[in-house]
């Protein structure tokens, strides 16, 4: 990040001293070893010094060459044939730039494939987990109204058991009404027939 700094920076001989002092560090990877001569092809291809620029892609590209590395698990080391591609068009040799951009090229479509994939990957992911969340709130949703339901129809048998019982009481209330006023009648006849029998006698 430092070294991107200074070239952003236009600090090339700062990012030069870094970029060799990282270089002398022992036990150095590969692929750290190919992004500081790429860094350094292309400070030095930023100040037109083309020589050396193609020493050091050349040496980067070598390292791929001979460990056989698949640029593609470091999609950001690309640019070293980019790079490659820029220094062999300013050198002139159209042949080796031309390779360079196609190989470039090639390798940014397979990545941004890949990422556009793994994009597409990612929102079915999301997508799916939308819809299991709102299958979810559906069961939900039918739980609640089932059981708003369920309360609806006992509160509803509840009022027609009440309706039943006041119906049954007003029945009873009136038979008993209806008998006694019966009783009442006969009584009252009886007691007429005795009192007439009485003004008859």
């Amino acid at each position: 990040n430092i070294i991107q700094n200074n070239l952003e920076l236009k600090k090339y001989e700062n990012a030069i001293l870094l970029c060799k002092n990282e270089l002398k560090r022992e036990k150095l990877n590969n692929e750290l070893t190919i992004v500081f001569y790429n860094f350094l092809a292309s400070t030095y291809t930023k100040t037109n010094n083309l020589k050396l620029a193609k020493l050091y892609i050349e040496k980067a590209l070598e390292i791929i060459i001979k460990n056989d590395i698949d640029l593609l698990k470091y999609g950001e080391n690309i640019s070293i044939y980019d790079n490659a591609a820029k220094i062999y068009f300013e050198l002139k040799d159209y042949k080796k730039a031309y390779f360079y951009l196609d190989k470039y090229n090639n390798l940014s479509e397979k990545i941004n494939s890949e990422y556009t994939a793994q994009k597409v990957e990612t929102i079915q992911a999301e997508f799916n987990l939308i819809d299991k969340e709102l299958e979810i709130k559906n069961l939900k949703l039918k739980e609640q109204a089932k059981n708003i339901q369920l309360a609806n129809q006992i509160k509803n048998n509840y009022f027609a058991i009440i309706i039943i019982l006041i119906f049954v009481s007003i029945t009873i209330l009136i038979f008993i009404v209806y008998r006694n006023s019966r009783k009442n009648n006969i009584a009252l006849k009886t007691k007429n027939e005795i009192i007439e029998e009485k003004n008859k006698n």
